[in-house]
């Protein structure tokens, strides 16, 4: 039990790391729009797997608060692709 809450906050420490300064400018460079929903796909697969972590440790509450993260992480994730998909198919007509 002790490696999985470990596990989980080794996960939680990169949150924090992908959510640096730095890192955001890297990813949120308006030349690149697709390093953007990267990103995004790092934070949702993270947030996603530290809730399986802590569910199997039988914390449920914090389990939760993660995944709804996800699920918000997610839902703009598809909202930006579909505004990019948008784009380009209006670049191509």
């Amino acid at each position: 039990m002790a490696i999985l809450e470990e596990a989980a906050l080794c996960l939680e420490q990169c949150l924090t790391v992908i959510n640096s300064e730095y890192i955001q400018a890297y990813f949120n460079n308006p030349a690149q729009p697709s390093l953007k929903l990267k990103m995004l796909k790092y934070k949702c697969k993270t947030h996603m797997q530290i809730c399986a972590l802590l569910s199997q440790v039988h914390k449920h509450k914090e389990a939760s608060a993660h995944s709804n993260i996800a699920i918000q992480i997610s839902h703009y994730l598809i909202h930006d692709q579909e505004n990019l998909c948008a784009y380009f198919t209006s670049e191509l007509t």
